[in-house]
C-alpha cells in the first residue's frame, strides 16, 4: 500500500491492454493508469491518501482519479444525459478509434497528448459522441508570438518579451488542443464549446509538460474560419499563424531544381535543423503529388503561385500536405493572473478578424401570409372505363366528375420570422395546402379555393427539393469562394471533410437533410415549405435536425411552414411559434407553440441512460480505498454485468466495473446487504433509499477502475 505524503519516482512505464503500468519506487508498485495520464519517467510522485499527484514547479498535477463529470447535450427541447472522461474501458478505446479513424486516418500524435471523451449511455447513441485531444504546443507561432509579447510573470513562469529566452523556458506553460471531434450527426449542437469547457478543467487539475502545469489553453485551426465554437467557449482571438503560402513557392522552386543534390545530401540535409527536415519532406510530397496527377515541375509551380486563400477547394485539397495557410489562433487563460492578461493583451491590440462571415439573411417577407376562409377542392373527370362502369353499377351512381374537399373555410395568419407547425393525420389536407402556398401565383384545372390568400409582395418560397448534382457536396452549390462553401456548410452542420467530398446521395438521411437547408439557404428564400417534416429519420436524427432547422431560421428571420403527421420525435426541437392541427375536412385548431409542447408532453418522461448512483462521502472513500464492494442502489434495468457505472458523493465522481447484478425488493434486504455496502446498519440503508420512488433496487458487486489500485498495488 502507498504510503500518505511519501514521495516516489516513476522508474518505467509499460502500455498494456488499453493502460498505462507504472512502475514506482521505492517499493516497486505497480500502478495501472489511464493512456491520457500525464506522467513520464522520473516524474516525482506524490500521493495524498485520496489523489496521486505528479510533482511540478508551480504546483500538483492530478493523475489519479481520473477526469469525470457529468454532462448534458441539448436537443432543442429534449436533453442527452452524458459523462465527459478520460478513456477507462475497452469499449471507450473501440468507439473512439473508431471515431478517430473516420477523421484523420492514418494520423498519430507526436508528443505528450490527452483525450476526453464525451461519452452516451442512451441505447440509440453511439457510445462516443465526440473527443477532443490536448498536446503540447507548437515552438513557434507568429500569432502567440505578437499577442504574448509583454511582460507576464505567476511563480516561476516568467517573462519580459516572448523572445527566444522566453519560448524555450516557459512554452510549455501552454497546453494546445489539438483536435476537437464531434460525430457527424451532432454537429451544430455546441458539442465543440462542451468539450472545450471539460478540457479547461481536465487542464486545470491533471496537465503537465515539462515540469510545467499550463497556464493558457491554445487552439489553432482552419475550421474556425468557418465553425467559431472556440469563440463561443469564451477564448480570445489573437490573430493568424502565419502559413507558407508566401514562401513556399520559392522553397520548392529551389529544392525541385535541385533534387538529385538534396537526396545525394550535398544540400537541405534531412538530419539538419526540423525546418530543412519539413521543407524536405515537402518536396517529397511534391514529387509524389506530380507523379500521381502527371504534373510537370512548370506546371506544378504554377498552381502553387497561383493558390490563394480563395483558390478552388480541389486546388487546395491536392496540395494540403504542401501548403500551410494562414489559421485563426485563440487563447484562453486557466488562471485568474492568465486571465487578465489575456484580456489585457487583447484590449491593447484590438485584433480583428480579417475574413468576413457571408450574410446569408434574405428580406423578410413584409407582411403576414393571410388565409380567410380558405376551402381547397380537387375535381377529377372520371374515364370510361369497363372497370368505372362495373363500380357505378354496383354502387348506383354515375359521376362525370368527383370533387374532393381537402380545406374547408381555413383562416390564419402566417406572422413575419414565425414557425408554423400543421399537423394531422393522412388525408387531413396538409400537402394540398402546403402546394397551395408555394404555387402561390398559379392555379390548376384540378384544384379549386374558394377564399383567399394574401401574400407579402417580396413573398419567396422555397421548398426542400432532391439536390441531382453528381458532383462532391462542397461543389454541388456553384459556391465559388472556398469560405463562403465552408461556412454554408458549417451553418447547417456538415462540418467534415469528408461529407464535403461526398455525393449528395451518399450522405446520411439526416445529412441530406441539412444539405437540403443549405440550398434553401443560399436560394434567398424568405419562407421555407417543408412536408412530411422528419417522416423517415429515427428519433434521434429528427430531434437534431429539426433543432439545426429552427436555430438557422430564427437567425436568419426566415419564415418556415412544416407539416408532418406524427411530431413526437421532433416538436421539442423544433419549438414552434404556432400549431395548426387538422383534424378533419371540417375541423381545425390552432394552438400557441408552448401550450402544444406541453401536451404533448404531458405522461412522457425522460429516461435515464447514465448509470449513477448516488453514495454517502464515506461510503464512496471506503468503495475507492477498496473496503466496499458492493452498492445498492434504485433499480436501473440497463445496468448490466461488465457495464462501466459512475459512483458519486455529489462532489467526486468514480468510474466502477459491474462484475454480479441482482434485484431485491426493499423489505427483503438484510444486515449483511447493509454492511457489505458500507453502512453501520440496516436502518441507515433503508433511510438512505427513502427517497427511491421503486420498491425494488439493484445490489451489484462492483470492480473501481480507479483509486483502490492505490491501496492494493503489488510490491
Amino acid at each position: 500500500m502507498l504510503e500518505t505524503t511519501r514521495e516516489y519516482t516513476t522508474k518505467s512505464i509499460k502500455w498494456k491492454n488499453g493502460q498505462k503500468i507504472v512502475r514506482l519506487v521505492p517499493g516497486n508498485y505497480d500502478i495501472p493508469l489511464p493512456l491520457s495520464a500525464c506522467i513520464s519517467e522520473n516524474d516525482v510522485v506524490i500521493f495524498d491518501g485520496s489523489n496521486l499527484h505528479v510533482k511540478c514547479k508551480n504546483g500538483l498535477a492530478r493523475i489519479l482519479p481520473s477526469y469525470i463529470a457529468p454532462d448534458t447535450i441539448r436537443l432543442g427541447g429534449t436533453n442527452l444525459d452524458v459523462v465527459i472522461k478520460e478513456i477507462t474501458s475497452k469499449d471507450e478505446i473501440v468507439a473512439y478509434e473508431a471515431l478517430a479513424d473516420y477523421h484523420y486516418r492514418n494520423s498519430t500524435p507526436a508528443g505528450r497528448h490527452a483525450r476526453l471523451i464525451i461519452r452516451s449511455y442512451h441505447p440509440l447513441y453511439p457510445t462516443v459522441v465526440g473527443y477532443i485531444e490536448l498536446q503540447t504546443t507548437f515552438y513557434m507561432n507568429k500569432a502567440r508570438f505578437r499577442f504574448m509579447d509583454a511582460p507576464f510573470e505567476e511563480g516561476p513562469v516568467k517573462w519580459e518579451h516572448w523572445d527566444k529566452a522566453a519560448r524555450q523556458n516557459v512554452t510549455n506553460a501552454i497546453v494546445r488542443i489539438a483536435r476537437c471531434v464531434v460525430h457527424t450527426e451532432f454537429r451544430g449542437l455546441g458539442l465543440g464549446q462542451l468539450l472545450i469547457h471539460h478540457a479547461e478543467q481536465f487542464a486545470k487539475i491533471h496537465w503537465h509538460s515539462g515540469g510545467l502545469r499550463p497556464l493558457f489553453l491554445e487552439i489553432s485551426a482552419d475550421m474556425l474560419k468557418y465553425v467559431p465554437f472556440a469563440e463561443r467557449a469564451g477564448m480570445t482571438y489573437m490573430g493568424d499563424t502565419e502559413g507558407n503560402l508566401h514562401r513556399v513557392h520559392r522553397d520548392l522552386q529551389y529544392l525541385l531544381g535541385n533534387v538529385e543534390r538534396v537526396q545525394l545530401g550535398e544540400v537541405a540535409r534531412k538530419d539538419s535543423i526540423a525546418i530543412v527536415r519539413e521543407q524536405v519532406n515537402r518536396m517529397e510530397r511534391a514529387l509524389k503529388l506530380m507523379d500521381e496527377e502527371g504534373l510537370t515541375k512548370e506546371q506544378f509551380l504554377e498552381l502553387i503561385q497561383n493558390l490563394s486563400q480563395a483558390s478552388a477547394l480541389r486546388d487546395y485539397a491536392l496540395l494540403h500536405d504542401i501548403v500551410r495557410l494562414p489559421k485563426p489562433t485563440f487563447v484562453k487563460g486557466l488562471t485568474e493572473k492568465a486571465s487578465e492578461f489575456v484580456h489585457t493583451r487583447a484590449d491593447a491590440l484590438q485584433l480583428l478578424r480579417s475574413v468576413a462571415d457571408p450574410d446569408w439573411r434574405p428580406h423578410k417577407i413584409e407582411d403576414s401570409i393571410q388565409l380567410k376562409d380558405v376551402t381547397l377542392s380537387y375535381t377529377s373527370k372520371v374515364r370510361r372505363t369497363h372497370q368505372a362502369h362495373a363500380i357505378q353499377q354496383a354502387f348506383n351512381i354515375s359521376p362525370d366528375e368527383i370533387c374532393s374537399t381537402h380545406i374547408r373555410r381555413l383562416s390564419i395568419d402566417v406572422k413575419p420570422g414565425e414557425i408554423l407547425l400543421i399537423t394531422g393525420p393522412s388525408g387531413s389536407g396538409k400537402t394540398t395546402l402546403l402546394n397551395r402556398l408555394i404555387q402561390s401565383d398559379s392555379e390548376t384545372d384540378y384544384l379549386q379555393m374558394e377564399g383567399s390568400i394574401d401574400f407579402p409582395t417580396n413573398y419567396r418560397p422555397g421548398y426542400f427539393q432532391i439536390i441531382r448534382s453528381q458532383k462532391p457536396l462542397i461543389d454541388a452549390f456553384n459556391l465559388k469562394n472556398v469560405h463562403a462553401a465552408l461556412h454554408l456548410m458549417g451553418l447547417v452542420g456538415l462540418s467534415d471533410a469528408y461529407i464535403y467530398l461526398k455525393r449528395f446521395k451518399e450522405l446520411s438521411k439526416g445529412q441530406q437533410f441539412r444539405a437540403q437547408l443549405a440550398k434553401l439557404i443560399i436560394s434567398k428564400s424568405n419562407v421555407w415549405v417543408i412536408d412530411e417534416f422528419c417522416s423517415n429519420l429515427d428519433p434521434v436524427t429528427a430531434s437534431v435536425v429539426s433543432d439545426k432547422l429552427q436555430r438557422v431560421a430564427r437567425m436568419l428571420g426566415v419564415t418556415v411552414i412544416v407539416a408532418a403527421p406524427h411530431v413526437g420525435n421532433f416538436i421539442f426541437s423544433l419549438i414552434p411559434d404556432r400549431v395548426l392541427q387538422l383534424t378533419s375536412v371540417w375541423e381545425h385548431r390552432i394552438f400557441l407553440g408552448r401550450e402544444y409542447v406541453q401536451a404533448v408532453e404531458q405522461g412522457i418522461a425522460r429516461p435515464q441512460y447514465i448509470p449513477i448512483f448516488d453514495l454517502y462521502p464515506d461510503t464512496l472513500t471506503d468503495v475507492v480505498q477498496g473496503n466496499v464492494t458492493q452498492v445498492v442502489g434504485a433499480s436501473r434495468p440497463n445496468v448490466q454485468v461488465g457495464q462501466p457505472v459512475v459512483l458519486t458523493d455529489g462532489d467526486r465522481y468514480v468510474s466502477a466495473n459491474v462484475i454480479k447484478f441482482s434485484s431485491k425488493s426493499i423489505a427483503e434486504l438484510t444486515l449483511d446487504d447493509a454492511i457489505r455496502s458500507g453502512y453501520p446498519s440496516l436502518g441507515e440503508l433503508l433511510s438512505k433509499l427513502e427517497s427511491q420512488s421503486s420498491e425494488n433496487v439493484s445490489i451489484f458487486s462492483i470492480e473501481s477502475t480507479q483509486l483502490k489500485v492505490l491501496y492494493n498495488s503489488t510490491a
